[in-house]
């Protein structure tokens, strides 16, 4: 068939009749094409040859194989799976009955000559049902790409698990089923995190086309202006079923993060000339089509006092009040900060977890009307005393510190590289300030009356060390900082300056700048760029044009 041909359904089924096909050979769009448009003709086809369809490159509909048996009785499908560089087809995967509550197909069991490994990053064998990476053994693994070493060695290596061997990296994901057919998880690059789960986006298809009214369907994760991720999903509908009976239709059988936020019906997917789906051709969603609704107004005082929380955590002013929270740029940490502010502005107790199962301003305010409602309280700073109680976590801390007190398990040092002039006193000074605003770097801890507790000082002495330094008595005093703390005085932290001197970079040495090298003043080119740019060297009249750093 001519690419042309291939995204013309009728064209393909005047090919399937003229030429009375029988092996058909193609990714599972093209013959699911095909077999709607044949679906929608009242006379099918009086050509009925075809005996067995090979389908292999993308997903495959669960329904595809019942389907094509409806007009062509003789069929056998046999699902296929590989890659190019294990010479195309390394599996395959007979398809017979298809079970009601089967969410997918299995992508089968190798071919004769062929190996798959399951592995995880380790590249170990994982258990049964346990995901991992797949690759490929055998006869048909390729040496590697033409005149691209460095590809090859990323994708093609030793067989661990067989003397001389090579296998190939696919870049799958994949699982074994109790029955010794592997399971397809779909591309690593399909698999995303939304909200911090990882989703897999062939699931949702999945789920998708169970449903009667959707024809095909595709579902992406795609990003927002602020970074967040959030899915969208394209569809070829059979009949006119609105959004909220196909969301609801998931919600049944996935989790609220894998629902997708925007719902774009189409004509027909774009296709490849191969006949794959071309993902980078679907359209951005439009900002109201994550729901098919008409825009719904705020009617009640609920929903108006909502409305205005909801606007000012996400920064979006026309928000309808069946909108989903996270379609349009709500994630984790502002659902945290909206459930903050309903709290605190209405006076009732909703939580994150109902923010995530009730994601518009219709349900929110349907739940908190049902609500009792609850004073709010600010948390109030302990009245100034002498001392004050452990939390759980400090007193922990504390025990584990008097059974061993010279531990600095619990210690955390760190090291900030400063470049360009310090000025030390005012280093210090900003130091000193910010413990002098937080009561917690001026807490110490001792036993009053046989409990520990905590006592809060209005001024402590800070141990403060600036000195200079070369490299080697940097590091040794850098160790010597990580020593153990007396929780008895305050504050429980040291800081410190050490000045290390510069000895010329490599650049200076080879193109011979001796004022530079003798002044040792170069204090931020940094090894970036030629000595012209550096500031301080300008400053200082070190620089020559032919010195380069």
């Amino acid at each position: 068939a001519s690419r042309e041909q291939v995204q013309d359904p009728k064209q393909m089924q005047q090919l399937l009749e003229e030429e009375a096909i029988t092996i058909w050979d193609s990714v599972p769009t093209t013959l699911n094409h095909v077999l709607y448009g044949l679906e929608e003709q009242e006379e099918g086809i009086s050509q009925k040859a075809l005996r067995l369809a090979l389908v292999s490159g993308d997903w495959i509909p669960v329904d595809l194989a019942e389907r094509a048996k409806a007009y062509f009785p003789n069929v056998q499908v046999i699902g296929l799976g590989g890659a190019t560089e294990a010479t195309v087809w390394s599996n395959y995967y007979p398809i017979q009955e298809v079970t009601a509550d089967q969410t997918g197909i299995p992508y089968g069991k190798p071919l004769a000559n062929n190996t798959f490994y399951i592995l995880d990053a380790g590249r170990h064998p994982v258990p049964y049902g346990v995901a991992g990476e797949l690759y490929i053994g055998g006869v048909g693994v390729a040496r590697g790409y033409l005149n691209d070493p460095a590809k090859t060695s990323a994708s093609f290596m030793a067989n661990p698990f067989v003397p001389q061997g090579r296998m190939y990296r696919t870049g799958d994901m994949g699982r074994m089923l109790p029955d010794g057919n592997m399971e397809f998880l779909g591309r690593q690059d399909y698999q995303v995190k939304i909200r911090g789960y990882r989703v897999e986006l062939g699931e949702i298809e999945n789920q998708l086309l169970k449903h009667e009214a959707v024809r095909e369907a595709v579902v992406i994760a795609r990003e927002d202006a602020a970074g967040g991720k959030y899915l969208c999903v394209y569809m070829v509908l059979q009949e006119e079923t609105a959004s909220a009976e196909i969301r609801e239709h998931l919600g049944r059988a996935l989790p609220s993060y894998m629902i997708p936020g925007y719902m774009m019906p189409m004509e027909r997917l774009p296709l490849t000339p191969n006949g794959k789906l071309n993902r980078k051709a679907l359209p951005e969603p439009d900002a109201r089509m994550h729901s098919e609704e008409r825009y719904e107004a705020a009617s009640t005082e609920t929903e108006r006092k909502l409305l205005g929380i909801w606007q000012d955590v996400l920064g979006v002013e026309n928000i309808g009040m069946r909108d989903d929270f996270f379609a349009i740029g709500g994630h984790s940490l502002r659902a945290t900060t909206l459930v903050s502010k309903i709290q605190k502005t209405m006076n009732v107790e909703l939580t994150l977890q109902d923010v995530f199962r009730l994601p518009t301003i219709k349900e929110q305010a349907r739940k908190i009307e049902g609500m009792s409602k609850m004073a709010y309280s600010a948390i109030e700073p302990a009245k100034p005393g002498k001392d004050y109680p452990l939390s759980s976590a400090q007193r922990r801390l504390y025990v584990l510190h008097e059974v061993e007190p010279e531990s600095t398990r619990y210690n955390m040092p760190g090291v900030v590289e400063l470049t360009g002039k310090i000025d030390a006193d005012r280093l210090e000074q900003a130091v000193r300030s910010v413990i002098a605003r937080h009561e917690s770097l001026r807490t110490s801890f001792t036993w009053i009356d046989g409990e520990p507790r905590q006592q809060v000082h209005e001024d402590v002495a800070l141990e403060w060390v600036c000195r200079d330094a070369d490299e080697a008595q940097a590091r040794e005093l850098t160790r010597s900082f990580v020593r153990p703390f007396e929780l008895s005085q305050a504050p429980l932290l040291r800081t410190g300056l050490l000045r290390t001197e510069w000895s010329g970079c490599k650049g200076m040495r080879r193109t011979g700048c001796r004022s530079m090298q003798r002044k040792r003043r170069c204090w931020s080119c940094r090894l970036t760029g030629r000595v012209r740019q550096c500031q301080a060297a300008k400053a200082d009249g070190f620089m020559r044009r032919s010195a380069r750093t």
